[in-house]
């Protein structure tokens, strides 16, 4: 009897042993492994796991996930995450403090290498182009790390006195209790902001140092979460929204205009398009900003004309804001710019939009007939007039979606009204299937007709032209500061020499 007792004893120690090291490997995934990139309610989800099998199962998942390129055998993402994670234990090492626990290491793992680094004595500084995951600046950031520093955390803790024994284990090691090292030793993420000013210092206030930090610190797996629960929603409400539409429900709570604008890319065209609501109708409210805020989704799809193949949706949440002195106007604004690559034929954009509090919908259509290029004929992209022109970048030259001309950036859409004291700029494209296209093939009558359909002249400046492909880019500066308020209309027509094949657009605009 004390022989089998004890075989049991000891059996029992073996399995035992057995799930005590099967436990590990879990906690050791999830608390070291994935601990700056899984989200807060992965987290507990996995926690409240009772079997190994489950755990698998999550953990598979769980890379399945952020998967970019899930039909391949290769998950990309967890092989650089692995990547990263070796890479900050050897590089970002402090005395005994491994390196995926420094803060170094933690914005390594979560970002990646940055894009620039600089060691100053006991400062080092780190920037990144962008953080496309962030809450609060999505642009480029320098992050600063100080030997010793005090971090945002230790000021806020250090401000109550609940937090004085917190601030105290926090000192001990990166946001753990088990790790013995001095502060002083330390590089802390002391600061983050948009720019460096005199002397290496970043020009933004505490509060808006914390934000930038706040949003490189965010774990992947939050915006994840994040990011699934929103789609979510959305999808529940455009199923409900578009049940409606289908049963041709009469809209009027919103009163939505949509405007379209085409160019001509890749034998594809872009499709360009405003998303106008009236924000009277809107049910804003005061925000911290000092100013009011309103939050709309926006469903948008396009189909061809047989209804039933759906060329491209796509849906967002927008934050609208304004300040008190816009609250007085009726006019209309811009609510939500997107745009569509859309082959040849018949389509139909339709938009809906909803006032997330007030349940408010508007639905806006547009008919879209895209032609199919032929060789010998010409056509022209909607003519661009404005005075909202800035100033082009090398990325913006090689996007092929952004329209821009020498030093000039364009709109995609036409402005409804312009102001006399300023110049006006008119931008448009000319395409040709044939691989001959040149300048000298074309000709151009550029006419301003008023409200009574009178022909009127302006002095223009005609800008070099530029070409690319099989489109023509021409772009003319004008002024109107000697026409009196009212509404016109550009016509630019233009003329293939050698087919005679012919193409011709109108703009229509307000002098206020």
């Amino acid at each position: 009897m004390t022989r089998v007792r004890t075989l049991c004893v000891f059996v029992t120690g073996i399995l035992m042993g057995i799930n005590a090291l099967s436990a590990s490997r879990y906690e050791r995934w999830v608390d070291e492994e994935v601990r700056w990139i899984i989200g807060k309610d992965e987290k507990k989800r996995f926690k409240a796991l009772t079997s190994d099998e489950e755990r698998d199962q999550f953990i598979d998942q769980f890379w399945l996930d952020r998967d970019p390129t899930g039909k391949t055998p290769e998950n990309e993402y967890k092989e650089e995450h692995y990547l990263r994670l070796k890479d900050a234990d050897e590089q970002f090492r402090e005395g005994t403090v491994p390196g995926w626990r420094t803060d170094r290491g933690r914005i390594y793992i979560i970002h990646g290498a940055p894009t620039s680094r600089r060691l100053e004595q006991d400062t080092e500084y780190w920037g990144y182009s962008g953080n496309p995951r962030a809450q609060y600046y999505k642009g480029a950031l320098t992050l600063v790390f100080e030997r010793g520093g005090s971090t945002f955390q230790q000021r806020a803790l250090s401000e109550s006195r609940q937090g004085q024994k917190q601030l105290e284990i926090y000192e001990r090691g990166a946001r753990n209790s088990d790790v013995m090292t001095t502060s002083s030793s330390r590089f802390r993420l002391v600061s983050a902001g948009p720019g460096l000013g005199f002397g290496g210092s970043i020009l933004t206030s505490s509060g808006e140092t914390d934000r930038y930090i706040g949003d490189m610190l965010r774990s992947p797996g939050d915006v994840l979460d994040e990011k699934r629960s929103d789609r979510e929603r959305r999808q529940k409400v455009w199923k409900t929204l578009t049940a409606n539409v289908s049963a041709e429900i009469a809209y009027g709570d919103l009163d939505c205009r949509l405007e379209t604008s085409q160019f001509y890319r890749d034998r594809e065209s872009l499709v360009f398009f405003d998303v106008r609501v009236n924000p009277q109708q809107l049910s804003f409210e005061k925000s911290r900003k000092k100013t009011e805020e309103v939050k709309v989704d926006v469903f948008c799809e396009i189909l061809d004309s047989t209804d039933k193949y759906q060329v491209d949706s796509l849906d967002e949440t927008l934050v609208l804001s304004r300040t008190s002195k816009s609250a007085d106007s009726s006019e209309s604004v811009p609510a939500f710019s997107d745009r569509f690559r859309v082959p040849s034929g018949d389509h139909e954009l339709r938009c809906l939009v909803q006032d997330v509090s007030s349940r408010k919908v508007g639905e806006a259509r547009a008919q879209i007939s895209i032609p199919r290029p032929e060789p010998g004929k010409v056509a022209m992209s909607n003519l661009v007039l404005t005075q909202l022109v800035g100033e082009s970048s090398p990325v913006d030259s090689e996007s092929p979606e952004s329209l821009q001309f020498q030093r000039l950036k364009f709109p995609a859409m036409s402005a409804d009204i312009v102001v006399r004291a300023q110049p006006v700029f008119l931008f448009f494209e000319v395409y040709e299937e044939s691989t001959s296209t040149s300048s000298g093939r074309f000709v151009f009558d550029y006419r301003l007709y008023n409200q009574e359909q009178v022909f009127l002249k302006v002095p223009l400046q005609e800008l070099q032209w530029r070409q690319a492909d099989n489109r023509l880019s021409q772009a003319l500066q004008f002024d109107l500061g000697k026409l009196p308020v009212g509404e016109y209309t550009f016509l630019v027509k233009v003329i293939d020499t050698v087919s005679r094949a012919h193409s011709m657009k109108l703009a229509s605009f307000r002098i206020q």
